[in-house]
């Protein structure tokens, strides 16, 4: 168990320690270890459950309760700075942006995403290859090797292009929301995965 002290001027709490010096100046050994002693000098047994709580969303202040034979911890929940929340929340958004929630295809039954460098460069490469009078173009999707006709690789190349600017259109409109908020507990419950497009499918 553990022995305190209240401070009833500022709502503090000093720890019982091994030694103790009275306020006359004695020292007292194994001060600890001895709770009737402890008592006898003001300490008590401190109560001390804390609580569980959202720790990207909210923090705590305590005071303290002094009763007969104790002296009880209580814990009081807040949120953070709304500031702070949005932070918070803008970057939980920005996470699922970039997530495979947000960011893949669907190519026979697995998931797949060409990035913004990977979609010009794929591009450049069907450009390249109509330009020689070729008929078909081969890429790499997770370290598989396909190769489909020209025309095929535009239109799959087109979707996955178009998906991404929808996702982009939904981040953006989220981003927008969350700063316009101004209650914290519509920031913390605002949900970031909504208004996403269904991901495209292609069997190849």
């Amino acid at each position: 168990m553990i022995y305190v002290k209240l401070n009833t001027e500022d709502n503090t709490i000093e720890y019982a320690k091994n030694v103790y010096t009275t306020e006359e100046g004695e020292l007292i050994l194994n001060f600890k270890a001895n709770p009737e002693l402890m008592k006898q000098y003001g300490f008590k047994e401190l109560i001390d459950s804390p609580v569980e709580f959202d720790t990207d969303y909210q923090t705590y202040t305590v005071s303290y309760v002094e009763d007969a034979d104790t002296i009880t911890k209580q814990y009081h929940i807040v949120y953070l700075p709304i500031e702070t929340l949005k932070e918070v929340k803008l970057k939980k958004l920005a996470d699922y942006d970039i997530s495979e929630n947000v960011n893949g295809f669907i190519l026979n039954d697995k998931t797949a995403w060409f990035n913004k460098e990977n979609r010009a460069a794929l591009s450049t490469s069907i450009e390249s290859a109509l330009l020689l009078g070729e008929t078909e173009i081969t890429f790499v999707v997770n370290d598989k090797e396909f190769s489909i006709d020209i025309p095929t690789a535009k239109q799959m190349l087109a979707a996955v292009q178009r998906y991404a600017d929808k996702c982009y259109l939904v981040t953006e409109a989220h981003k927008r929301a969350i700063k316009g908020l101004s209650e914290s507990e519509d920031v913390v419950n605002y949900d970031v995965t909504t208004g996403y497009p269904t991901k495209v499918t292609f069997t190849l």
